[in-house]
């Protein structure tokens, strides 16, 4: 059983690590600053990103500390995410409410893993499965975009 579980946690590490380059290569949001993009974007999506991105990664590297210490303001940004009332137009329908219901979903088990003190492994596959969540409801061409804005501002981060 113990094998099984690593096998799965070595998938969803797998994942994690191809969704992470696929969003976020050459790309970031510096802690404190404003994105580069959001004046083109959704705000409260590159708010989110930016707090998933100073979350995600350094779990990726075995860092915990960021996972434990940003789970209520992700919870938070999640929340702002889905009560927006000015979700672009691809954001909007009845998929798409439905994928924001899972992500806040996934953003309330993964601080409520954090709240009860989990285990590293718990915390991991629970940040896991709400960055995979997050990373779909990024439409390809908001993606595109910030990749572009990002670029022309020489802005770059470092995996």
């Amino acid at each position: 059983m113990k094998t099984i579980k690593l096998g799965i946690m070595t998938l969803i590490m797998i994942f994690g690590v191809s969704m992470a380059y696929a969003l976020n290569s050459n790309y970031c949001c510096v802690e404190g600053e404003p994105c580069s993009y959001a004046p083109k974007a959704w705000q409260p999506m590159m708010e989110m990103r930016a707090v998933m991105q100073s979350t995600f990664h350094p779990m990726l590297e075995n860092n915990l500390k960021p996972a434990r210490e940003n789970a209520a303001l992700m919870l938070e940004k999640a929340k702002a995410l889905v009560a927006a009332t000015d979700r672009p137009k691809n954001l909007k329908g009845d998929k798409k409410d439905a994928e924001f219901k899972d992500m806040l979903a996934k953003a309330e088990v993964y601080a409520n893993k954090v709240a009860q003190n989990a285990t590293d492994e718990e915390i991991k596959i629970a940040l896991s499965d709400l960055h995979g969540a997050f990373a779909g409801l990024v439409p390809e061409k908001m993606k595109e975009e910030m990749h572009k804005m990002d670029k022309e501002k020489g802005k770059t981060c470092e995996h």
